[in-house]
């Protein structure tokens, strides 16, 4: 009888998760914090800031008094055209400090201007270029969500093995090494440093191993270099025919 050979393979997992991301919306992203310095003298600084959606914009004033106007454009006297919530965020007038943050949603380009006095006229005006987020980079970023980290105190510790797929035990951890002294697997067989003998051959998926380390580890993961690989792999997957 011909055996089939039914274990996910990593790539098959990555198609089934990807699949599975691109019909739910994706929420929970990280938000990324950016500062725009204003004046001292008739300036924003950066002029144009380009960010990604989902990101905020914190304006700090060095010196001067302005404001962060996205209403109405306060040459022409014609609205912007940003959205409401955009409008209605505006930062008012003040001198040196922090002024306040906006954060922006959606992709699309603000501009605004500084309503105080001649400001705008003597050029003091600024964009924000906001991009919407790759499907890739919004998949990374929750598989780096699921790649946890733990610490492995001095002694004895145990472990899961989450990766989708088995690895060599001395492959998988070459870079703590000269820090373990034995692994174990639930069948008692052991992987020994000091002579380099591993009877374990592979970590497996979904089982548990016992470690005995001279020193801790902190930010232990054995799962890393399939975080590295994933970018590449999504955008091949996303952008098949």
């Amino acid at each position: 009888m011909k055996m089939i050979n039914t274990a996910p393979t990593f790539g098959n997992f990555m198609r089934f998760f990807c699949v599975s991301l691109l019909l739910l919306p994706f929420a929970g992203l990280t938000q990324t914090t950016h500062t725009v310095n204003v004046g001292p003298g008739l300036t924003y600084s950066p002029q144009e800031l380009t960010i990604t959606a989902g990101d905020q914009v914190t304006w700090v004033s060095l010196g001067g008094t302005h404001d962060v106007n996205f209403a109405t454009n306060t040459v022409t006297g014609a609205s912007f055209g940003n959205p409401t919530s955009i409008a209605d965020a505006s930062l008012p007038t003040q001198g040196t400090g922090t002024m306040g943050s906006i954060a922006f949603p959606d992709a699309g380009t603000y501009n605004y201007d500084c309503s105080v006095g001649l400001h705008a006229q003597y050029g003091m005006v600024g964009k924000v270029i906001v991009n919407a987020p790759s499907a890739s980079a919004e998949i990374l970023e929750l598989f780096e969500a699921w790649n946890t980290s733990i610490t492995l105190e001095n002694g004895w510790n145990m472990f899961g093995y989450g990766c989708p797929e088995p690895k060599d035990v001395i492959e998988a951890l070459s870079a703590h090494t000269n820090k373990i002294i034995i692994v174990k697997n639930s069948s008692g067989k052991a992987y020994l440093t000091e002579f380099g003998f591993n009877g374990i051959g592979d970590f497996l998926p979904g089982q548990g191993y016992q470690v005995k380390l001279t020193e801790s580890i902190e930010g232990f993961s054995l799962c890393d270099a399939y975080i590295t690989e994933i970018s590449d792999q999504l955008d091949a997957i996303l952008n098949a025919d």
